[in-house]
């Protein structure tokens, strides 16, 4: 991909190449994947992966999120007055104020990171002699020694009834302050929580592409709520995402994810219609739109579409 971008006029597309081209330190013998700019793509390219089968962060969240939405309808509702509201027109819809501004959106990509995180496991660290100084690293009154494998459960931090009471319910609406937000004890309440939601790991290891995909799904979630109406597939697909694994434990109102370093998962499927019935798409059409933003990139599983 970024071999084949080159090979083109810089101003051949309007894209992210065409405004860096000239200020791209080559090196690497001359290659753009041993370049700084190929090595920023690449980065990018995996930090916003959504590849079919949905083994990658993004994608794992956006199926989520398709499934709490899908199971939760005053969740689902409020979420599509709020951006039906606040975008006129599908191209509208973009990164900048106006997105950001949606609110209720963003609680519910937190409440559907929260519920199933892309990376549920344990990232292990490994604690080190420089840790020791000036003093003894210690973690809840216990020393730990150099060497020692240390780490903290995602899955376990996000359903910890502690900062999150109603561990399985999506309830999008506890990451909003309430009308009460002066209050010491509702400050403390969203501070414990924002502290707790660890999706992307925190610190120097934190992944770099968590702004990215924070967009991605923002733009995603928008543009599908904005032009279509989805709902739960009651047939064999819809099925398929119900299935447990031996030992799972989540009520069946809870996305099932698989832990394999990243979370891998059936689903999500979901039966769609325009928005507002009558809604005429470009000479792309409808098919288009959704080859381009799910069936290519996998993002939300397989959609059926009722449209003609």
């Amino acid at each position: 991909m970024l071999t084949t971008r080159a090979a083109l006029p810089k101003d051949a597309k309007h894209d992210f190449y065409s405004f860096t081209a000239d200020e791209m330190d080559r090196g690497g013998g001359g290659s753009i994947l041993g370049s700084e700019f190929g090595s920023n793509a690449l980065l990018f390219l995996s930090a916003g992966n959504v590849r079919e089968n949905g083994g990658d962060t993004t994608a794992t969240a956006l199926a989520a999120l398709f499934f709490y939405l899908s199971h939760n309808p005053r969740c689902y509702d409020e979420l599509a007055d709020e951006i039906r509201s606040t975008f006129r027109a599908g191209d509208d819809i973009r990164s900048g104020p106006a997105l950001a501004s949606c609110r209720y959106l963003r609680a519910s990509i937190d409440e559907a990171l929260r519920l199933s995180p892309p990376i549920g496991g344990t990232l292990w660290r490994e604690a080190t002699r420089s840790d020791q100084e000036p003093n003894p690293f210690t973690v809840d009154g216990h020393v730990i020694p150099p060497g020692t494998q240390i780490g903290v459960n995602t899955y376990a931090l996000h359903h910890n009834e502690r900062y999150f009471p109603d561990k399985f319910a999506f309830k999008p609406d506890r990451w909003l302050e309430s009308a009460d937000a002066t209050n010491p004890e509702e400050q403390e309440r969203l501070k414990l929580m924002r502290e707790a939601l660890n999706p992307f790991s925190t610190g120097v290891r934190g992944c770099p592409g968590k702004s990215l995909a924070y967009m991605e799904i923002s733009l995603v979630m928008a543009k599908t709520l904005f032009y279509f109406n989805f709902e739960v597939d009651r047939g064999e697909k819809g099925e398929k995402e119900k299935r447990r694994g031996k030992g799972s434990t989540p009520p069946p109102t809870v996305f099932s994810c698989r832990d394999v370093f990243t979370s891998t998962h059936d689903g999500t499927y979901r039966v769609c219609t325009t928005h507002p019935p009558t809604l005429k798409f470009p000479t792309t059409g409808i098919r288009g739109w959704v080859k381009n933003y799910v069936d290519e990139q996998g993002c939300v599983g397989k959609m059926k579409l009722l449209t003609d």
